[in-house]
């Protein structure tokens, strides 16, 4: 997974002026979105830890929630971002962003999660927009899709097998207990 969103995040920064992506993706079992990968500019290496893995709950007003939950583009400014959460208005002031645009993964009716440019001087140009959701967003959805199902399998297969590895040992524990001949013995 860590490997195909590296890639699509690549291809969002060769965008014309664009400052700093971010990638949330939806977490379903928790009803949240949850920042998966993200480039800002250098002055933030310090604080890119702090906003990895970062989660929007899908019940929060937030800029992100917003465009997942619409399935549509929400371009702001900074009087537009003012309606958002106080998490985005801070990531909106913090980042010195001039311009935000969140755009959801979306093919067809299938949402994955959204996207997040900014600019720090300009305004996201519709152009822009156009590349991401007709060009860059289709050729990584179904990667991405794929990328994030086979995680979940795996999550999956790793709890089925620790699960046995637990009744196993109980079995084991049970079968010992069983096969004890004298009370002496249970101290043993």
């Amino acid at each position: 997974l860590k490997e195909v969103l590296a890639l699509f995040i690549d291809e969002i920064n060769r965008l014309n002026e664009i400052d700093g992506c971010a990638l949330n993706l939806i977490d379903r079992s928790r009803d949240e979105i949850s920042c998966e990968m993200l480039s800002l500019p250098a002055e933030y290496d310090g604080v890119v830890d702090t906003f990895q893995n970062f989660r929007y709950s899908l019940a929060t007003n937030d800029i992100n929630v917003a465009a997942f939950k619409q399935h549509q583009t929400i371009v702001v400014d900074k009087h537009e971002i003012e309606r958002y959460s106080r998490i985005s208005v801070n990531q909106f002031l913090g980042w010195k962003c001039q311009s935000l645009a969140s755009i959801p993964l979306l093919l067809g009716d299938s949402i994955i999660g959204t996207v997040v440019i900014f600019k720090q001087n300009g305004i996201v140009q519709p152009e822009e927009l156009d590349v991401l959701e007709s060009q860059i967003i289709p050729r990584f959805f179904k990667p991405i899709q794929n990328a994030l199902l086979y995680a979940d399998l795996k999550r999956k297969e790793e709890s089925i097998e620790r699960a046995i590895e637990e009744q196993q040992h109980f079995l084991r524990f049970i079968s010992d207990v069983n096969n004890l001949t004298s009370v002496s013995s249970i101290y043993d």
